[in-house]
């Protein structure tokens, strides 16, 4: 849960941004984490979805908002007026 808040307000997404973010252990006793991160635009058409791994959750939801963000994101969110 804290990975997908941090991925959240990484982006300054609200309620009503079309933003996604999965978390999950991939390997629970070595606490490493996999995190899904997913912006769309209003009408679905453009989807960008970028994934990371790691131990630290606010290091991961951290570098997939970095991706997101370097894979067409910014604009994307500057177009929607959440970034």
């Amino acid at each position: 849960a804290t990975a997908e808040r941090e991925f959240l307000s990484a982006l300054g997404g609200g309620c009503s941004a079309p933003i996604a973010a999965y978390a999950q252990f991939t390997a629970p006793a070595a606490k490493e984490l996999l995190l899904i991160g997913r912006v769309a635009s209003l009408d679905g058409r453009i989807v960008i979805t970028r994934q990371a791994e790691g131990h630290d959750p606010r290091q991961v939801a951290n570098q997939v908002a970095e991706l997101i963000l370097a894979s067409g994101g910014s604009q994307l969110l500057a177009s929607l007026g959440q970034e």
